[in-house]
């Protein structure tokens, strides 16, 4: 959870699971999270992840209905693969 004061007040959940104990192993991995501000939904978004073995494969998306200042409003999606 995350109080964010910028050009207006918002209030951010979220939750993530916690990382595998293995570095190399097979695993899902997910992180939901929700942005309140001025008594509605400002954002929500998802992001999962998967171990495979000593990489790790990224989808995050998130929709920002009301964005901070000069963040751009909208759907956003992001692939990544990391080696871990």
């Amino acid at each position: 959870m995350a109080y964010l004061r910028g050009s207006y007040a918002e209030v951010r959940l979220g939750y993530a699971m916690p990382l595998p104990d293995r570095a190399c192993c097979q695993a899902l991995w997910v992180a939901p999270e929700m942005g309140f501000g001025e008594g509605a939904l400002s954002r929500y978004g998802l992001t999962l992840r998967y171990y495979d073995g000593c990489l790790a494969y990224e989808l995050r998306f998130q929709n920002v209905l009301r964005g901070q200042y000069d963040e751009a409003t909208g759907p956003s999606l992001s692939v990544s693969a990391t080696l871990r």
